[in-house]
């Protein structure tokens, strides 16, 4: 069975029919192993309505064949390391994945992945491909979240999922610019007992001199590591231009309550993550 038809089988078991038979994902610990309830989770990682949507749900909404979003969505998959899964893409290469740095590292950057634990496996399908810890690259630096990211080559390429582009030059974030936000899962998006990938259209709210920006994509434990993407209903390859790499906290540090303002964190491509997502491409 080819990775688009995987694709729709799941999202309908996901979605329509009994979800018991469907794939099952193990599921992902939060930065530091921590896990929350699901009332936590909404409230932390969800900002005003949850407009996330299943391939299903998006694709009618956008009166789209179901097929064409699946095909477009593939690079998409779930990236597993030490037991603890969230969200990962095929980034240029059908052997290339960005995910998150966490998933390599602790908070004072300490390596902390268990040898031959890492696999992406895209949505769909049964197969988890092993990466080859050697190439991993990420700008992991204690205490700062624009270099929480990761691009690492796979042993052996994913022949039947595309991949997501990657810009140009550094993207460069503007306050109310529209993007879309696909994640392998949500601990918190749950359909008929199932927690199926989601695409969101959201847009950037803060830019910020730090290297990261703040947006409303609706997130939760799983989806760290997810794609931000311009284009995705275009006639071309979608174009990855940012991670999502944290959710917003219940309250601020000085003690400020959660509200529709406080946004969750993503790092642009851009700098020193697009220049190794080139070398790594060998496009230098």
């Amino acid at each position: 069975m080819s990775l688009f038809n995987k694709l729709f089988t799941f999202s309908i078991l996901a979605f329509g029919a009994s979800a018991a038979s469907g794939i099952s994902f193990p599921r992902c610990n939060s930065f530091g192993g921590e896990r929350a309830n699901v009332t936590d989770l909404h409230r932390v990682a969800v900002i005003g309505e949850d407009d996330r949507m299943t391939f299903s749900e998006y694709a009618g909404i956008k009166n789209l064949p179901i097929n064409r979003v699946q095909k477009k969505l593939s690079a998409t998959g779930i990236f597993s390391c030490n037991g603890a899964d969230a969200t990962g893409q095929l980034t240029g290469a059908n052997d290339v994945v960005t995910t998150v740095g966490h998933h390599f590292f602790d908070k004072q950057c300490l390596r902390m992945d268990e040898p031959d634990s890492c696999y992406f496996q895209p949505l769909g399908s049964m197969e988890k491909f092993k990466v080859k810890i050697e190439t991993l690259v990420s700008g992991c630096m204690p205490g700062r979240r624009n270099g929480d990211w990761a691009v690492i080559k796979l042993e052996r390429p994913v022949t039947d999922a595309s991949f997501y582009n990657l810009p140009t030059q550094d993207f460069v974030p503007a306050n109310g610019q529209a993007i879309t936000q696909v994640s392998a899962y949500h601990q918190n998006f749950i359909r008929n007992g199932a927690t199926p990938p989601t695409v969101q259209p959201c847009s950037i709210r803060e830019t910020n001199p730090y290297g990261t920006f703040k947006h409303d994509c609706d997130t939760g434990y799983g989806s760290s590591g997810s794609a931000q993407l311009l284009n995705v209903d275009g006639s071309t390859s979608p174009t990855m231009v940012a991670l999502s790499v944290s959710q917003a906290k219940p309250v601020y540090p000085d003690g400020t309550p959660f509200g529709p303002s406080h946004y969750n964190l993503a790092v642009p491509v851009a700098g020193e993550f697009l220049k190794a997502l080139n070398k790594t491409l060998g496009r230098n």
